[in-house]
Protein backbone atom coordinates (compact mmCIF):
# COMPACT_ATOMS: atom_id res chain seq x y z
CA UNK A 1 0.00 0.00 0.00
CA UNK A 2 2.54 2.95 -1.17
CA UNK A 3 2.40 6.74 -0.93
CA UNK A 4 -0.88 7.58 0.58
CA UNK A 5 -3.48 5.72 2.26
CA UNK A 6 -6.62 6.78 4.51
CA UNK A 7 -6.52 4.98 8.25
CA UNK A 8 -10.16 6.07 8.27
CA UNK A 9 -12.96 8.03 7.14
CA UNK A 10 -12.36 11.03 9.44
CA UNK A 11 -8.92 11.24 9.55
CA UNK A 12 -6.93 11.00 5.97
CA UNK A 13 -3.19 10.85 6.65
CA UNK A 14 0.18 10.44 4.15
CA UNK A 15 1.61 6.97 5.01
CA UNK A 16 4.61 5.30 2.63
CA UNK A 17 3.79 1.33 2.50
CA UNK A 18 6.22 1.30 -0.78
CA UNK A 19 6.54 -2.37 -0.40
CA UNK A 20 2.63 -3.44 -0.58
CA UNK A 21 0.05 -1.24 -2.00
CA UNK A 22 0.02 2.53 -3.55
CA UNK A 23 -2.17 5.11 -2.89
CA UNK A 24 -5.06 3.65 -0.67
CA UNK A 25 -8.04 4.83 0.63
CA UNK A 26 -9.50 2.13 3.61
CA UNK A 27 -12.48 2.07 5.82
CA UNK A 28 -12.66 0.36 9.21
CA UNK A 29 -14.35 -2.76 8.57
CA UNK A 30 -14.43 -6.66 9.07
CA UNK A 31 -13.77 -9.97 6.89
CA UNK A 32 -16.21 -12.71 6.90
CA UNK A 33 -15.20 -14.05 10.12
CA UNK A 34 -13.35 -10.92 11.85
CA UNK A 35 -14.81 -9.17 14.92
CA UNK A 36 -15.49 -5.34 13.65
CA UNK A 37 -12.30 -3.46 13.94
CA UNK A 38 -12.33 -0.56 16.73
CA UNK A 39 -11.90 2.63 15.46
CA UNK A 40 -8.27 4.10 16.25
CA UNK A 41 -7.72 7.29 18.50
CA UNK A 42 -7.38 10.36 16.71
CA UNK A 43 -4.98 13.37 18.50
CA UNK A 44 -4.56 16.79 17.58
CA UNK A 45 -6.73 19.18 15.00
CA UNK A 46 -4.95 20.10 11.75
CA UNK A 47 -6.92 22.99 10.28
CA UNK A 48 -10.43 23.78 10.89
CA UNK A 49 -12.63 22.72 8.46
CA UNK A 50 -16.87 22.65 8.71
CA UNK A 51 -17.99 18.57 9.50
CA UNK A 52 -20.30 19.32 6.00
CA UNK A 53 -17.46 20.01 3.65
CA UNK A 54 -15.37 17.10 4.93
CA UNK A 55 -18.49 15.22 4.14
CA UNK A 56 -19.18 16.24 0.97
CA UNK A 57 -15.40 15.58 0.13
CA UNK A 58 -15.56 12.05 1.68
CA UNK A 59 -19.19 11.54 0.00
CA UNK A 60 -16.94 12.08 -3.28
CA UNK A 61 -13.80 10.34 -2.54
CA UNK A 62 -16.02 7.28 -1.90
CA UNK A 63 -18.12 7.75 -4.88
CA UNK A 64 -15.63 8.33 -7.19
CA UNK A 65 -13.33 5.19 -6.04
CA UNK A 66 -16.65 3.17 -6.51
CA UNK A 67 -17.30 4.70 -9.97
CA UNK A 68 -13.89 3.08 -11.05
CA UNK A 69 -14.06 -0.17 -9.38
CA UNK A 70 -11.28 0.56 -6.33
CA UNK A 71 -9.04 1.52 -9.07
CA UNK A 72 -9.05 -1.22 -11.25
CA UNK A 73 -10.88 0.74 -14.00
CA UNK A 74 -9.97 4.39 -13.50
CA UNK A 75 -8.95 6.22 -16.11
CA UNK A 76 -5.93 9.35 -15.84
CA UNK A 77 -8.44 11.88 -14.87
CA UNK A 78 -10.18 9.60 -12.17
CA UNK A 79 -6.46 8.80 -10.69
CA UNK A 80 -5.82 12.46 -10.98
CA UNK A 81 -9.11 13.46 -9.46
CA UNK A 82 -8.99 10.86 -6.18
CA UNK A 83 -4.97 11.86 -5.66
CA UNK A 84 -6.35 15.48 -5.26
CA UNK A 85 -9.03 14.68 -3.00
CA UNK A 86 -6.67 12.62 -0.89
CA UNK A 87 -4.56 15.19 -0.72
CA UNK A 88 -7.14 17.67 0.52
CA UNK A 89 -8.10 15.66 3.06
CA UNK A 90 -4.86 14.85 4.86
CA UNK A 91 -4.10 18.16 5.40
CA UNK A 92 -7.26 18.33 7.54
CA UNK A 93 -6.17 15.75 9.07
CA UNK A 94 -6.87 15.51 13.43
CA UNK A 95 -4.28 13.21 13.47
CA UNK A 96 -0.87 15.12 13.82
CA UNK A 97 1.29 11.86 13.91
CA UNK A 98 -0.97 8.77 12.46
CA UNK A 99 1.92 6.44 12.62
CA UNK A 100 2.04 6.67 16.40
CA UNK A 101 2.58 3.52 17.90
CA UNK A 102 3.14 1.02 15.58
CA UNK A 103 6.47 -0.24 16.62
CA UNK A 104 5.31 -0.33 20.37
CA UNK A 105 1.66 -1.92 19.64
CA UNK A 106 0.42 0.86 21.87
CA UNK A 107 -3.21 0.26 22.13
CA UNK A 108 -4.47 3.99 20.79
CA UNK A 109 -2.22 3.52 17.64
CA UNK A 110 -4.43 5.44 14.88
CA UNK A 111 -3.30 2.64 12.77
CA UNK A 112 -4.61 -0.35 14.58
CA UNK A 113 -7.61 -1.71 13.24
CA UNK A 114 -9.13 -3.70 10.35
CA UNK A 115 -9.57 -1.96 7.17
CA UNK A 116 -10.98 -2.64 3.75
CA UNK A 117 -9.89 -1.10 0.42
CA UNK A 118 -11.41 1.51 -1.36
CA UNK A 119 -9.25 2.53 -3.85
CA UNK A 120 -5.42 1.88 -4.72
CA UNK A 121 -2.81 3.02 -7.61
CA UNK A 122 -0.19 -0.05 -6.91
CA UNK A 123 0.48 -1.75 -10.21
CA UNK A 124 1.28 -4.99 -8.33
CA UNK A 125 -2.40 -5.14 -7.23
CA UNK A 126 -4.24 -3.70 -9.89
CA UNK A 127 -1.97 -6.15 -11.95
CA UNK A 128 -4.54 -8.87 -10.06
CA UNK A 129 -7.49 -7.41 -12.13
CA UNK A 130 -5.84 -8.51 -15.57
CA UNK A 131 -5.49 -12.10 -14.54
CA UNK A 132 -8.08 -13.64 -16.98
CA UNK A 133 -9.39 -16.60 -14.99
CA UNK A 134 -10.10 -14.63 -11.68
CA UNK A 135 -11.13 -11.69 -10.17
CA UNK A 136 -10.50 -9.71 -7.46
CA UNK A 137 -13.12 -9.45 -4.48
CA UNK A 138 -12.71 -8.03 -1.30
CA UNK A 139 -9.27 -6.45 -0.12
CA UNK A 140 -8.50 -6.22 3.34
CA UNK A 141 -5.47 -4.71 5.94
CA UNK A 142 -5.41 -6.59 9.48
CA UNK A 143 -4.10 -4.36 11.42
CA UNK A 144 -4.78 -5.32 14.88
CA UNK A 145 -1.94 -6.79 16.07
CA UNK A 146 1.09 -4.18 15.26
CA UNK A 147 3.47 -4.17 13.96
CA UNK A 148 2.46 -6.73 12.42
CA UNK A 149 -0.07 -5.94 9.51
CA UNK A 150 -1.59 -8.80 7.42
CA UNK A 151 -2.78 -7.74 3.66
CA UNK A 152 -5.81 -10.25 2.81
CA UNK A 153 -6.97 -10.68 -0.98
CA UNK A 154 -9.95 -12.92 -2.12
CA UNK A 155 -9.84 -13.82 -5.33
CA UNK A 156 -13.04 -16.10 -7.35
CA UNK A 157 -13.01 -17.59 -10.63
CA UNK A 158 -13.91 -15.07 -13.51
CA UNK A 159 -17.10 -16.85 -14.85
CA UNK A 160 -18.31 -16.83 -11.39
CA UNK A 161 -19.54 -13.36 -12.27
CA UNK A 162 -21.99 -14.39 -15.02
CA UNK A 163 -23.54 -17.01 -13.06
CA UNK A 164 -26.72 -15.78 -10.75
CA UNK A 165 -25.87 -14.57 -7.05
CA UNK A 166 -27.84 -17.66 -5.60
CA UNK A 167 -25.15 -19.98 -7.78
CA UNK A 168 -22.35 -21.50 -5.41
CA UNK A 169 -19.66 -19.80 -4.77
CA UNK A 170 -15.71 -20.25 -4.45
CA UNK A 171 -13.03 -18.25 -2.99
CA UNK A 172 -9.72 -18.45 -2.77
CA UNK A 173 -7.78 -15.94 -0.35
CA UNK A 174 -4.34 -14.92 0.25
CA UNK A 175 -2.66 -13.04 3.38
CA UNK A 176 0.65 -11.11 2.80
CA UNK A 177 2.02 -10.77 6.44
CA UNK A 178 4.39 -7.92 6.62
CA UNK A 179 6.00 -6.35 9.70
CA UNK A 180 5.69 -2.66 9.78
CA UNK A 181 8.20 0.22 11.00
CA UNK A 182 7.83 3.89 11.49
CA UNK A 183 10.03 5.63 9.12
CA UNK A 184 8.63 9.70 10.01
CA UNK A 185 5.35 10.89 11.93
CA UNK A 186 3.68 10.41 8.36
CA UNK A 187 5.02 7.44 6.78
CA UNK A 188 5.13 3.26 7.52
CA UNK A 189 7.43 0.85 6.05
CA UNK A 190 6.45 -2.61 5.48
CA UNK A 191 8.62 -5.68 5.46
CA UNK A 192 7.13 -8.64 3.69
CA UNK A 193 7.59 -11.65 5.88
CA UNK A 194 5.33 -14.79 4.53
CA UNK A 195 2.60 -15.49 2.01
CA UNK A 196 -0.35 -17.89 2.49
CA UNK A 197 -2.88 -18.63 0.22
CA UNK A 198 -5.76 -21.36 0.87
CA UNK A 199 -9.80 -21.69 -0.68
CA UNK A 200 -12.35 -20.43 1.87
CA UNK A 201 -14.97 -21.57 -0.35
CA UNK A 202 -15.39 -24.49 -2.99
CA UNK A 203 -18.76 -24.44 -4.76
CA UNK A 204 -20.51 -22.81 -1.57
CA UNK A 205 -18.66 -25.87 0.60
CA UNK A 206 -16.45 -24.60 4.04
CA UNK A 207 -12.92 -25.43 2.89
CA UNK A 208 -11.12 -23.85 5.74
CA UNK A 209 -10.23 -26.88 6.82
CA UNK A 210 -7.69 -27.53 3.81
CA UNK A 211 -3.94 -26.11 5.15
CA UNK A 212 -2.70 -23.12 3.24
CA UNK A 213 -0.18 -23.33 1.44
CA UNK A 214 2.86 -20.89 2.77
CA UNK A 215 6.23 -19.27 1.48
CA UNK A 216 8.17 -17.63 4.14
CA UNK A 217 10.25 -14.63 2.17
CA UNK A 218 13.73 -13.93 2.55
CA UNK A 219 14.98 -11.44 4.63
CA UNK A 220 16.63 -8.32 2.28
CA UNK A 221 19.71 -6.66 3.17
CA UNK A 222 18.66 -3.01 4.11
CA UNK A 223 20.44 -1.37 1.10
CA UNK A 224 17.64 -2.88 -0.83
CA UNK A 225 14.73 -2.08 1.23
CA UNK A 226 12.91 1.01 0.52
CA UNK A 227 12.77 4.05 2.90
Amino acid sequence: LSTGWTVQPAQLSQCSLRSAFHLHATTPDSTPDSTPASTPASTSASTPASSTDLAKMKSSLFALCASCDRGFGATTSQRSEVSSLLTSLSELSPTANPSYGVDDNLPDAPLRGLWRLVYTSALDVLSLGASPISTVGAIYQDARELPTIMNVIDQQPRVQSLFPSNFPQTVLRSEVTTRASIRTDTRVGLEFKALGVAPVEVLGLDAKFVPPLKLNFPKLPDSFQEA
